[in-house]
């Protein structure tokens, strides 16, 4: 969902003036599609890193939620207000809590994954609406009190649906 985001969605939120080369210019500025690749080649090479790198890299990782979940309170707190509209909302929310597990289900059962890793990555996918999104709402000051009301609608109603979704996996 992460690498998503962070190609389509900041493509679909860069400046709209430009042009289709600059938007995917603009997906590869963010160090997240960098570092993945850099981690996949890495893992695929089975380069250890050493110690000096490796250890503070775990910390940086380590502190990645809190400070995600500080950078997402910040930017709630920042909106000037939050904007419901319903129909674009409602679809954001089915997107999120319905489409996005079943889709992964469906992939997770055609690449033959193990049924307690599928759990997981079902139940992942059912999870509020992200912190990159806000984010990169703000940085391109594009409908960040949207953005910030869906992150808010999200994540009120998610014990409603990872709880279903977790009793969903049990059941298929």
């Amino acid at each position: 969902m992460a690498v998503l985001v962070c190609t389509v969605g900041v493509a679909m939120l860069a400046p709209p003036g430009d042009s289709k080369f600059a938007k995917f210019r603009t997906a590869f500025e963010t160090p997240l599609i960098p570092s993945v690749v850099i981690g996949l080649a890495l893992r695929g090479f089975q380069v250890e890193l050493p110690t000096v790198v490796s250890q503070p890299m775990q910390f940086l990782g380590s502190i990645f939620t809190p400070l995600a979940l500080y950078t997402l309170g910040a930017q709630i707190a920042a909106a000037k207000s939050l904007r419901l509209e319903l129909v674009p909302q409602t679809l954001i929310l089915f997107l999120k809590f319905i489409a996005a597990p079943v889709i992964t289900w469906f992939i997770c059962q055609a690449m033959g994954m193990p049924r307690d890793v599928q759990d997981v990555i079902v139940v992942a996918a059912a999870t509020p609406v992200g912190v990159l999104i806000a984010i990169f709402a703000a940085e391109y000051k594009r409908e960040s009190e949207f953005i910030s009301t869906a992150i808010v609608l999200s994540t009120a109603l998610s014990p409603i649906f990872v709880t279903a979704w977790i009793i969903a996996t049990r059941l298929i």
